[in-house]
């Protein structure tokens, strides 16, 4: 996808805030309602994310049901729950003024950013992990902002449209 869509360039993140914000604060969220800080179930989380977007645009379904855990399913529904419109009514109900998602253009117009922002989270997360361990990504995003992150259970979404 990375490819297709492109990638976050490097010095550009605070232009993406809107939507990696809640993406992050989500996450970090779910790690403290479900104890779970390995980074690991997190980068799942992301790549089934983006095979869930990409079912939507190509109108077809694949079977993730081989690689999804507990943890990674958690998370998957936290970040869904930050930018897709089939997941977050609140979201649909903002993305219909702008946006027809019946229609493959608008949907891949609507989905650019947040795959975007998922792919850069994957990124994070794989050099999180690599340079402190499993548990690596949520020390650091947790040491940037987990501060202000309440914990709730209310999912925080971003739309930039």
């Amino acid at each position: 996808m990375q490819r297709e869509f492109g990638q976050l360039r490097k010095g550009t993140e605070n232009d993406y805030m809107a939507l990696l914000l809640p993406m992050e604060s989500n996450l970090l969220r779910t790690s403290r309602s479900i104890s779970c800080t390995n980074g690991r179930r997190a980068s799942e989380a992301v790549q089934i994310c983006l095979l869930k977007v990409k079912e939507r645009l190509d109108q077809t379904m694949y079977d993730c049901s081989s690689i999804i855990t507990e943890e990674s399913a958690s998370f998957t529904q936290a970040l869904l729950m930050s930018f897709d419109p089939f997941t977050n009514p609140a979201i649909l109900k903002i993305t219909k003024k702008k946006y027809d998602l019946s229609l493959i253009e608008d949907s891949r117009t609507y989905y650019t950013m947040p795959i975007k922002c998922l792919l850069k989270i994957k990124s994070s997360i794989d050099f999180w992990t690599k340079e402190y361990g499993a548990s690596g990504y949520f020390d650091f995003i947790d040491g940037q902002f987990g501060s202000q992150v309440r914990n709730n259970s209310k999912m925080d979404f971003g739309y930039i449209g």
